[in-house]
């Protein structure tokens, strides 16, 4: 990625399923860089982060889609390879019509679980 005089932000989005996880890196403007489906596992885990890691990527902001049990061992993976992880409520990219306007993301702070990853 060429940068010249400034830096670029960088922001990956993450959804989050059951046997996959899909991952759309972006930039500042919303655009679409490039995206990658990974296995929820912890092979698929180090795919992403090397993907993330060879697009000069490895500052970038990650939201993740509600990462309850199905992205709760990707989150840990990804915020013990010192990466920034936002929890995004499902649907807050979604238009809301709501008095208390769309929702916002929040720090993940820790993976919520009895079970380890």
């Amino acid at each position: 990625m060429l940068i010249t005089g400034q830096e670029v932000t960088l922001i990956v989005g993450v959804d989050v399923h059951k046997q996959t996880h899909a991952a759309a890196l972006i930039d500042e403007r919303g655009g679409l860089i490039n995206a990658l489906t990974i296995a929820n596992s912890p092979k698929g885990y180090r795919q992403l982060i090397d993907w993330l890691v060879g697009r000069q990527a490895a500052s970038a902001v990650i939201g993740v889609e509600s990462p309850g049990s199905y992205g709760r061992c990707l989150v840990t993976a990804l915020a013990g390879a010192g990466f920034e992880v936002l929890q995004v409520p499902a649907g807050a990219l979604i238009a809301s019509d709501t008095a208390a306007g769309p929702a916002r993301p929040t720090r993940v702070t820790r993976a919520r679980s009895r079970r380890s990853c």
